[in-house]
């Protein structure tokens, strides 16, 4: 069993950190539509980013993807991190000023948060 969670972590290890946000969007199932306005990037921006995620993961549906969620205990981390890291503070910020700048950076690591 522990190489299993080994090889999904290392699935999951291939994200971007945007891709990692949309990823813990994702879980709680919104429609596209509904995390681009949240993140305040287009739906097809989304669906760019949903390709990617589910390539890198190696799941070919949404029941899939959630599972592998599940696995990895995805739940628990969306709600500090989409609440109040660094996804939270780019939605702010970028809604204040559209330009970024290096302190605005929505790809910051938010592991550090």
């Amino acid at each position: 069993m522990r190489a299993r969670e080994q090889d999904l972590r290392n699935r999951y290890d291939r994200l971007i950190p945007h891709e990692r946000e949309v990823f813990l969007h994702l879980i709680g199932g919104p429609l596209n539509k509904q995390v681009a306005s949240d993140l305040q990037i287009t739906e097809r921006t989304i669906k760019m980013h949903r390709a990617n995620i589910f390539q890198k993961l190696e799941v070919d549906s949404m029941s899939e993807f959630v599972r592998l969620a599940e696995l990895l205990d995805a739940g628990n981390r969306r709600s500090s991190i989409v609440a109040g890291g660094c996804c939270a503070k780019y939605v702010r910020n970028r809604s204040r000023d559209s330009r970024r700048s290096a302190s605005t950076d929505p790809w910051c690591d938010d592991t550090a948060t």
